[in-house]
């Protein structure tokens, strides 16, 4: 009995140990649904900012990629656009959830924090603005969100909750559909200067391989101020040869190899003998100066400016108050064909060297090396000057005359072309002589020694991309064994159909290792994509506007406008717009020599077609017998499809780019 009543006093005793258990545990069971509901609401809100930050960030990238690189390129629009995707503004878009005010939803633009936060720092934005870096780098942060489990003076609400998305602009890699034109890049890859003895042969005097140095007034600067070559003169003539080079080597005639002779003359002149009767006169130190050409021993302006000839010379010992000796003095200067005559300087006489100085000379354009002569005179010479035409007169005074150097150039100008293509001088825009910080060098004493370097300035106006709707006009020629057309796809048998439909090919820019077959047959038997092109050898004449007409109106023959030009709405252009066309890069001097072969593609470029030749828009712009004229754009594909590749988006170079989200 005593043993029962015990069991029963047990049984009594587990079911208070229950109660008890349940009074324990009740609150947590009581307050984990809303720790679950608070969890919940935390990734809700999270991954809704989420959203709102990728949103921000690809829209802004769609702003962006319609003027990037150009003037037009708006940072405020940029920046506004992601505000009003990112659920920040009242009147925008994707609002956070729950009815949050967005004024509890912050936003930062290319910043390396969140919002009111001095940890986690991200050292890997860029802050500059979107249109400087090519970045958009979205920072999102919602802060106090309440909570629905809360301590009074513990916690109250989650203080910050982050989210980051980042869109970047990388160059495009790969493409399809381009144009059969290929567009040698404008910048060789290295430069070279030769010194020749223009007197002797043409005789090697030293040589240096230049440097990119920046960028000055729209030109490329290459020069060897770094390392200037000692040069001894000893010779009266001296020229440079400008070598550029878009492959390996620097040797004229090699393949990718442009160079140009006489653009740059340096004078040796003699400082002994004597001038006086019988001698002849001796011209000494003879140089330009400018008139109204910004350079007097370079221009390449495209129209013609003047020049102004210095010259000092010795005719023997001066007469009193430093005036010319009485020997009826006079000098004519020869410009090219042109004639001006030298007027002595009143009073410049020192010793035996006189003064002279003609009126400005006019200098054509792009006429090249343009040699500058002295010829002299003596109509009152005591004495038969040796080597000089003196007539037949028995007797003094004697009339003498003569052309300095027997007639060689004493001095030269260089007059360039601006022309696409020109074989004058190419690309090269500025070419001087400097020693030390003293440009124009281009007259000094023979027997000495100067530290001579070369500056020369390439230009990249012709094909670089537009940066406004008046930006310079493009002219694409494909013209014969020497044009820019290439053989794209072995599928199409002419210019007309690589045209009308496009490369079907895959196309990438060649890799650091990479190599071109020597023949379009092996690269056409290699696996795609091909990171060369084949020159297109042959005449097209005619095949540029049926070509053309099928890619822009539709119809081979086409006589009424469909697509007209839109170009006045740059840098808002419709990506679908069919004047929109991609085209290859090749290297520097990659048409230089005629024959078939392969070029190696650096990259790829897109061109808004503005005109061509005998389209039936009336409001295109002119263009010659198969030309196709327009202007490059640095364009940014919204919608990556894979052909994105690693190196970031350079807004000063050619080549098209594709929009990433990053993160």
């Amino acid at each position: 009995m005593l043993v029962a009543m015990g069991e029963a006093f047990l049984m009594r005793e587990e079911h208070g140990a229950v109660m008890v258990t349940v009074i324990l545990w009740l609150p947590l069971v009581v307050l984990l649904p809303i720790f679950v509901i608070d969890v919940g609401n935390w990734f809700g809100h999270h991954r809704h900012l989420q959203t709102q930050a990728d949103a921000a960030a690809l829209a802004a990238a769609g702003n962006l990629a319609t003027s990037f690189g150009a003037a037009a390129c708006d940072n405020g629009a940029v920046e506004q656009t992601a505000r009003d995707y990112s659920g920040t503004e009242s009147g925008g878009y994707n609002h956070q959830l729950g009815g949050t005010s967005p004024q509890d939803v912050h936003f930062e633009l290319n910043s390396r924090t969140y919002y009111n936060q001095a940890s986690p720092v991200d050292d890997t934005v860029d802050t500059a603005s979107p249109c400087q870096s090519g970045m958009i780098d979205v920072k999102l942060t919602e802060t106090d969100l309440p909570l629905f489990f809360r301590a009074a003076s513990l916690f109250t609400s989650v203080p910050f909750i982050n989210s980051h998305a980042r869109v970047e602009l990388f160059q495009k890699n790969r493409f399809a559909d381009s144009l059969p034109i290929a567009v040698p890049d404008p910048q060789p890859n290295k430069v070279k200067i030769t010194f020749l003895d223009e007197a002797n042969g043409n005789a090697v005097l030293g040589t240096r391989d230049l440097a990119r140095d920046g960028t000055s007034n729209g030109l490329s600067i290459w020069d060897n101020a770094a390392d200037p070559l000692a040069l001894p003169v000893n010779t009266s003539r001296i020229g440079v040869r400008v070598a550029l080079s878009g492959g390996s080597t620097t040797n004229c005639g090699d393949r990718f190899v442009s160079c140009f002779d006489q653009e740059l003359f340096m004078r040796g002149y003699s400082t002994s003998g004597s001038g006086a009767p019988p001698n002849p006169p001796q011209a000494r130190n003879v140089y330009l100066s400018q008139g109204t050409c910004a350079d007097p021993y370079f221009q390449a302006s495209g129209t013609s400016c003047t020049v102004v000839v210095h010259a000092d010379l010795d005719f023997g010992p001066c007469a009193a108050n430093h005036q010319l000796p009485s020997v009826g003095a006079s000098i004519t200067a020869h410009v090219g064909a042109t004639g001006a005559p030298l007027t002595f300087q009143t009073g410049s006489c020192n010793g035996s060297t006189s003064q002279w100085a003609s009126a400005p000379v006019s200098v054509a354009s792009a006429a090249g090396p343009v040699p500058v002569t002295l010829d002299w005179r003596e109509a009152n010479a005591p004495q038969k000057i040796t080597g000089a035409n003196c007539g037949n007169k028995k007797s003094a005074p004697f009339d003498c005359s003569g052309q300095f150097e027997g007639g060689q150039p004493v001095q030269r100008t260089f007059s360039g072309s601006t022309a696409q293509g020109n074989s004058l001088n190419g690309p090269i825009r500025m070419a001087q002589l400097w020693e030390g910080n003293s440009v124009w060098v281009n007259s000094v004493a023979r027997g000495t020694t100067h530290g001579v370097s070369v500056k020369i300035g390439l230009s990249q106006s012709l094909i670089q991309d537009a940066s406004a709707p008046s930006s310079p006009l493009v002219h694409l020629a494909v013209l014969g064994n020497q044009g820019q057309k290439v053989d794209c796809d072995p599928a199409l048998s002419n210019l007309e159909d690589e045209l009308g439909q496009g490369c079907a090919p895959d196309y990438e820019r060649i890799s650091p290792s990479g190599q071109c077959p020597a023949t379009s047959t092996i690269l056409w038997g290699s696996p795609q994509p091909w990171q060369c092109v084949a020159i297109s050898t042959g005449n097209a004449t005619g095949q540029v506007r049926h070509g053309m007409n099928y890619r822009i109106q539709g119809n081979r023959n086409a006589n009424s406008c469909v697509s007209p030009n839109h170009w006045s709405d740059f840098p808002h252009l419709n990506p679908g717009d069919p004047r929109l066309v991609n085209v290859f890069l090749t290297p520097f001097g990659s048409f230089n020599a005629t024959g078939s072969g392969t070029v190696p593609i650096t990259d790829f470029a897109t061109f808004y077609v503005s005109g061509y030749d005998q389209s039936p828009c009336s409001g295109d712009d002119p263009a010659g017998q198969d030309e196709i004229v327009g202007h490059f754009i640095k364009y940014v594909e919204t919608l990556n499809d894979g052909d994105a590749g690693t190196q970031p988006c350079d807004k000063n170079e050619l080549g098209a780019c594709v929009a990433v989200l990053t993160q």
